[in-house]
């Protein structure tokens, strides 16, 4: 792959106890829609040019890339990530207000800020997201084998 082409990125927490691989499935979703909405009705003009180029790279459907991070380290790659808005680049936070979880109380609701997501060039949010990990599975599978 070329370094200038376009990534779409989830920064998905591993602090949050109650976060499985269902929940972290549909908060990744969640911020993907987030970030189409926000881009189309309220990103600037270079913010639109490079989603339009992103969603056209496949169909629609861009690189995307989970990557993990506890919540002090997502906001601040959101917050480094908007400082070059003018480049194109994008971000924000995906905050559920009806977050599930189950606590030492019992089942609860409650608002949390669940993921971040950004969305540029490669080359340019290299320097904010380059050390991160990505978003392991092992975890996820009854048998812990990876398939």
């Amino acid at each position: 792959m070329k370094n200038d082409e376009i990534y779409a990125y989830v920064l998905m927490r591993n602090d949050l106890k109650s976060l499985g691989a269902g929940k972290a499935a549909a908060a990744s979703n969640h911020a993907g829609t987030v970030m189409s909405y926000w881009v189309r009705h309220h990103g600037n003009r270079a913010q639109k040019q490079l989603f339009s180029s992103w969603e056209n790279q496949a169909q629609g459907a861009g690189v995307c890339i989970v990557l993990s991070c506890d919540e002090e380290t997502m906001k601040w790659c959101v917050h480094a990530i908007q400082a070059l808005k003018d480049q194109g680049c994008s971000s924000g936070v995906w905050h559920d207000p009806t977050y599930p979880s189950t606590t030492e109380r019992g089942f609860c609701v409650m608002p949390v800020d669940v993921c971040g997501w950004a969305l540029g060039p490669k080359n340019l949010l290299a320097p904010v997201l380059g050390d991160l990990p990505l978003m392991s599975n092992i975890s996820w599978s009854t048998s812990g084998e990876q398939t």
